[in-house]
């Protein structure tokens, strides 16, 4: 809340919501997955502006971004090291709105 940054899956790691043998509250955080796998399957977004610094507004709701919504990210490879991938958002957009 309050900056421009949050955490995409893969398409390949079901969410929580996908399993209906699950009764998490919260499936877009991928509780029914190991820490391995979120580590793996996952980057962080940071919608930046020109000087490289995250947005100082939240993402939710823009455009009809909400939890466990397919989105199309423009951006460039901010950090990549190991399991961690960082990504300077230029665009993001709801892929099925």
């Amino acid at each position: 809340s309050g900056r421009a940054v949050f955490t995409i899956m893969s398409p390949s790691v079901k969410s929580c919501a996908d399993n209906p043998d699950d009764a998490c509250k919260v499936p877009w955080d991928y509780c029914c997955e190991t820490k391995e796998d979120i580590a793996t399957h996952s980057a962080t977004i940071q919608v930046v502006d020109a000087s490289g610094s995250p947005l100082k507004a939240g993402v939710k709701g823009h455009n009809g971004i909400k939890e466990l919504s397919e989105l199309i990210v423009v951006g460039k490879v901010a950090h990549a090291q190991g399991k961690v991938l960082v990504v300077n958002a230029s665009g993001v957009f709801v892929a099925k709105p």
